[in-house]
């Protein structure tokens, strides 16, 4: 029990994290105007983008996990008590007018979804054994070992290399800091905590995609999300993200199916309509900075998606010279893409 009252108030802990990171960026943006939902969404790149600076280089130099624990305990809760001080007005102010002005019967429906999807991930079993057992095994030999990424979660025997497909994302690094920090086991903060925040970001993205197109109808801004999750549940396959949402949250590609690429797909279509937004196209960057250490699935995704939704754009508004801010953006992907380009060609490893 005392785990299930830990992983709740991970959850809780995670969200507030978020949104204090996503505050303190839309605070500097103009053109963005605020929102909880979209503090969060924002806020879970920036928070993992910060991460990155630091788990990174203690994962290259393989320095032990409780060294990194401390630091990035440190450094997140001085982040977060800075951004509760600076932004708890604004918070309880857009509080006070949402409760206000965004009542709806369509509110309370989407509302008992979002619920109902979070508990069904938090029930359900697994439909695969191996990728499960490695996410898992990984977080779980690092806490055991004090180690990252030095044991194989398979045999328990030392590696030999630094297996960069899965050490440069930092996502299961994050878990590891976290059970490390607050003394629960990965499997209940992976599969209950994890997974509920892939569910609560995905439909945070949904809902702001939907506000984006549906300006005035404001039903439709909860009729969206809900239809989504009913989509969901009745299409899920071994190569929908539905699956991975439902039975896999807590791996790094059922965050780029349901988080990375929908956010991607927001701040497109808000580029739409204003290819100038300097605002959006640093929300961009942003994102392809951090998405890579989420799951390295996004690291070619991304840069065709990209390319493939904004280029006709540029091309139509005759914007030519945002193809070069468009360069910039996919940058940390084609970064990525070359790394572990030379990994697979064995030109670039990194000895144990």
């Amino acid at each position: 029990m005392i785990y299930l009252l830990k992983a709740g108030l991970l959850l809780i802990l995670y969200l507030l994290m978020y949104l204090s990171f996503g505050s303190l960026i839309l605070r500097q943006c103009k053109t963005i105007p605020f929102s909880f939902a979209k503090a969060i969404a924002v806020g879970f790149f920036v928070y993992f983008g910060c991460f990155q600076l630091i788990a990174l280089p203690f994962t290259l130099l393989l320095q032990p996990l409780h060294i990194l624990t401390y630091v990035w305990a440190i450094l997140a809760g001085a982040i977060v008590i800075f951004a509760c001080v600076i932004n708890f007005k604004q918070w309880v102010e857009y509080a006070k007018h949402w409760y206000q002005s965004h009542k709806h019967p369509l509110l309370i429906v989407l509302l008992g979804f979002v619920i109902l999807e979070c508990l069904f991930v938090c029930m359900s079993d697994s439909l695969t054994w191996f990728d499960s057992t490695y996410y898992i095994g990984v977080v779980s030999a690092a806490i055991q070992t004090d180690t990252l990424y030095q044991i194989d979660p398979y045999t328990g025997a030392a590696t030999d290399i630094l297996n960069f497909r899965y050490a440069l994302a930092t996502l299961g690094t994050h878990s590891a800091v976290f059970c490390k920090l607050f003394h629960i086991h990965p499997l209940i903060e992976m599969k209950l905590t994890v997974g509920t925040i892939d569910v609560l970001l995905s439909n945070c993205i949904v809902y702001e995609i939907a506000r984006t197109i549906f300006i005035k109808k404001r039903y439709l801004w909860y009729f969206i999300p809900a239809l989504n999750i009913l989509f969901v549940f009745w299409f899920y396959t071994p190569y929908s993200e539905s699956l991975f949402l439902l039975f896999r949250g807590y791996e790094g590609k059922a965050f780029c199916g349901n988080v990375i690429i929908p956010m991607a797909i927001w701040i497109c279509i808000n580029l739409w309509r204003d290819i100038q937004n300097k605002d959006y196209w640093a929300m961009l960057f942003v994102l392809t900075f951090s998405c890579n250490t989420i799951s390295m699935s996004s690291m070619v995704i991304i840069a065709v998606l990209l390319a493939a939704f904004l280029l006709p754009t540029i091309f139509l508004e005759k914007q030519y010279q945002r193809i070069w801010t468009l360069l910039i953006c996919e940058m940390p992907c084609l970064i990525v893409c070359l790394i572990m380009l030379l990994y697979r060609k064995q030109l670039l490893y990194i000895y144990i």
